[in-house]
């Protein structure tokens, strides 16, 4: 069995994204975090009203948070891409990194991840 690394499920090998000019950029922000995972609404509420689309450093991705700017995105597939949504966020385990290299190892993309015009 091959695998089509433009079908694949988690593709591993694309770097994060840098901070895009002119977005705001918050270095603390992280959704790993112990307070956040116990509790993310007042963190998520400060964040809708002073930086309701920022960088997270931490992560290497574009946090857009608030009903509307989600909305925009989700419906604006020609700009905003979610193939890389069931990627780890971190770099995985060494034998994680086996595991999902092998060739008989090659899940196919589902709702979150899928493109148009599949999706």
């Amino acid at each position: 069995m091959s695998k089509d690394k433009d079908d694949a499920y988690h593709k591993i090998s694309v770097p994060p994204a840098t901070q895009p000019t002119g977005c705001p950029l918050d270095a603390s922000f992280t959704p790993f975090d112990e307070d956040y995972l116990a509790n993310p609404y007042p963190q998520l509420e400060a964040l809708m009203s002073d930086k309701p689309i920022f960088y997270a450093e931490e992560l290497g991705y574009l946090v857009v948070t608030g009903m509307e700017n989600v909305t925009t995105v989700l419906k604006n597939h020609e700009v905003f891409s979610s193939e890389n949504v069931q990627d780890p966020v971190f770099p995985v385990c060494e034998k994680a990194t086996v595991v999902m290299s092998a060739s008989d190892y090659n899940p196919k993309a589902v709702m979150s991840n899928c493109q148009q015009p599949d999706h």
